[in-house]
């Protein structure tokens, strides 16, 4: 985990409780960046899944999946671009 190596390592209890909050079914907690992307909206992709792909190549982490949901994002976004010229 990028975080953990970067020395932010979370409590168990946390990453249990958001694991609960948004991975249950039927759960009304979405992320932000679901709902942005739902509605045509600008995301934080950058500043949150482009950190964490940053924060791992230095650290020299392999994050495929990180890196293949960026680049979807990144897509989105500029699909939403075009979209609004």
């Amino acid at each position: 985990m990028v975080t953990t190596a970067k020395g932010y390592s979370p409590p168990a209890a946390m990453s249990d409780a958001i694991r609960g909050l948004f991975a249950q079914r039927g759960s009304i907690y979405s992320p932000s960046i679901l709902r942005d992307l739902e509605q045509g909206r600008p995301t934080e992709a950058d500043h949150t899944i482009g950190e964490l792909v940053r924060c791992a190549d230095q650290l020299g982490i392999e994050v495929p999946l990180l890196r293949a949901a960026l680049c979807q994002l990144q897509i989105h976004e500029l699909r939403r671009q075009v979209r609004a010229v």
